[in-house]
């Protein structure tokens, strides 16, 4: 089994800055369009049974579940949609983070060969920043992140 190339102090501070600043854009384009309401269907189902409105039948999502009722537990009523989105909101941006490093780190790991060694910083990042963004902007995603989703959790963990 082969050891991981240690990552250049220049490097992985670009790539943490690099990884922010993704989260950053993520964070302002979903809170711009964070929904005020439940989406109709499951999300609203769970986040019912979740919030304590109405028995929960079965523990679905368990974990998911943990972290609606710490988001929309408190407060009044007329907000539970707002904060519950938000935890999807949190979610979306972590993610957007985490695949920004992944992406960066993965690309310097296996950029060794001699000749490609000099753009190996230069590309990681670019690969982060543009895996992530393309992960942010992505229908899928972005919907998810602003509405209360299980999905977006289950991308973050």
């Amino acid at each position: 089994m082969s050891k991981f190339r240690s990552e250049e102090s220049s490097f992985l501070k670009a790539s943490v800055i690099s990884a922010l600043t993704v989260a950053g854009v993520a964070a302002v384009v979903y809170a711009l369009t964070l929904a005020n309401y439940v989406f109709p269907g499951d999300s609203a189902r769970l986040l019912v049974q979740w919030a304590g409105i109405d028995a929960l039948a079965f523990p679905e999502y368990p974990l998911w579940g943990f972290f609606v009722k710490l988001f929309a537990g408190a407060g009044e009523l007329s907000s539970v949609a707002f904060r519950a989105n938000a935890l999807s909101l949190v979610c979306g941006v972590v993610s957007a983070y985490l695949i920004c490093r992944l992406m960066a780190f993965a690309v310097w790991q296996v950029t060794t060969q001699e000749d490609s060694i000099k753009f190996a910083k230069g590309a990681s990042l670019a690969a982060g920043i543009i895996a992530s963004l393309t992960f942010v902007f992505s229908t899928a995603v972005w919907q998810s992140s602003t509405h209360l989703e299980h999905r977006i959790f289950d991308v973050m963990w």
